[in-house]
């Protein structure tokens, strides 16, 4: 709200992956879609045909989109699915993998809304002396630094934040050279 109140002419403001609506508020949005897309082809195509989804925070408009999805290629490619929820975090993630685990009921596949669950799910699997992805291959989303440094690197679909923030500038350098939105 504060930011639809301040945006102006005067005062235009571009906000990263943020869904808002207002006149000289520019949102940058992460393309949710073709990055879950991408990861469950990238399962699909290894042979993952019983796929687990770690959802997170469900007010989120990220998790939404990569859940919805990565659920419509699913049916779509006739595989299977169930989802648990989680909430971005790392011990979400840990806990989730803790329960599949405890049930005796590996995928052959998981795909983790962001790579801090991600990171937690592939903790719990180490702890249960199960290899990621020998036993069950694994795929977070955003990149974080920290994942290429992960034993095995986490697999994560990927953004450019350098051209995120390219972007982002000649959004508003556009904006304050044609005054058009």
């Amino acid at each position: 709200d504060i930011l639809v109140r301040l945006a102006s002419q005067q005062f235009p403001i571009v906000v990263l992956d943020r869904d808002l609506e207002a006149d000289y508020l520019f949102p940058l949005l992460i393309d949710n879609q073709r990055g879950a897309a991408q990861a469950f082809h990238h399962l699909y195509d290894q042979g993952a045909r019983r796929i687990f989804f770690v959802a997170g925070a469900l007010d989120s408009f990220d998790n939404m989109e990569r859940m919805r999805t990565f659920l419509d290629e699913a049916a779509e490619h006739q595989a299977s699915i169930r989802c648990y929820h989680g909430d971005f975090t790392e011990a979400s993630g840990y806990e989730v993998a803790r329960t599949i685990v405890a049930a005796g009921d590996l995928p052959d596949a998981v795909f983790c809304a962001n790579d801090q669950m991600a990171i937690g799910f592939l903790r719990a699997m180490k702890e249960s002396h199960l290899r990621v992805p020998h036993d069950v291959a694994l795929v977070g989303f955003d990149d974080i630094p920290v994942a290429r440094y992960m034993q095995p690197p986490l697999s994560t679909v990927g953004t450019s934040r350098f051209a995120w923030g390219s972007l982002a500038a000649h959004e508003l350098i556009d904006f304050l050279e044609t005054g058009k939105q």
